[in-house]
């Protein structure tokens, strides 16, 4: 990959050395090697630390404060 640059809020755009037809596969695969999108200063944690702030996933923002682990996850849209 040679640049992703930003274009808007909700936009990325990525710029290749080369072209393929392997760039939607690689990013819609439904395998257990998932290329995961996150903020950068989440990226940058140590492999050893836990994060700290949870953000949720598109229009849904977790709920920290009715989280019970190992029995109740809270997502408001």
């Amino acid at each position: 990959m040679k640049d992703t640059p930003v274009v808007d809020a909700k936009t990325f755009r990525v710029v290749l050395n080369a072209p393929t037809g392997l760039v939607l596969t690689g990013l819609g695969k439904p395998s257990s090697n998932v290329p995961f999108m996150m903020p950068k200063r989440v990226a940058a944690t140590a492999p050893g630390d836990q994060i700290s702030d949870y953000i949720g996933s598109g229009p849904f923002v977790f709920k920290k404060d009715e989280w019970k682990p190992g029995d109740k996850s809270v997502q408001k849209k």
